[in-house]
């Protein structure tokens, strides 16, 4: 856990640097599988091939340059996907509409660009974070809440080898 990551009675916190904290809870797993079914990886090429006598096999071809910018796009539009999900369903945090607004206007005005049209996402990704490493370790702490840890994993081995009977 990070310095800016904490816990206050019992609940987890975020610290940006410009002093804004914001609760982070756990996204249920559930959600995180639902979003993979929904989005599935592309299937790998197949390619056939003839070996020595004749004999033609089948295989995957994973470094077809089609399969592997099809890949880097399902892998992009995925995680955007995912980090949308955890932003909306584990940040609590109370919006600054004037900060937002800020941001909008700049962006619109010397961009010619619109932000995404969710407050909430404007605001924890454009206006909250002091640069890149804040908002990687941002991202981090939200979905590391809901993703098991190695001690969470290792305890729940060692509960389920105790309930085995042999």
């Amino acid at each position: 856990m990070s310095e800016q990551s904490f816990i206050r009675n019992g609940a987890s916190y975020f610290r940006f640097t410009n002093g804004v904290e914001v609760k982070v809870r756990p996204v249920s797993p559930a959600l995180i599988i639902d979003l993979q079914k929904k989005f599935p990886e592309p299937p790998v090429p197949i390619v056939e091939s003839e070996v020595g006598d004749g004999t033609k096999i089948r295989e995957e071809n994973p470094v077809d340059p089609d399969y592997k910018r099809a890949w880097a796009e399902w892998h992009d539009k995925l995680d955007e996907k995912f980090r949308r999900l955890i932003l909306l369903m584990a940040v609590e945090c109370e919006v600054n509409p004037v900060e937002v607004k800020r941001v909008r206007d700049f962006f619109k005005s010397e961009f010619e660009v619109e932000l995404d049209p969710n407050d909430k996402l404007v605001y924890l990704n454009d206006v909250l974070p002091s640069g890149n490493d804040e908002y990687t370790a941002f991202i981090d702490a939200v979905a590391g809440r809901s993703r098991p840890t190695e001690g969470a994993i290792a305890k729940a081995i060692e509960d389920f080898s105790t309930h085995v009977q042999g």
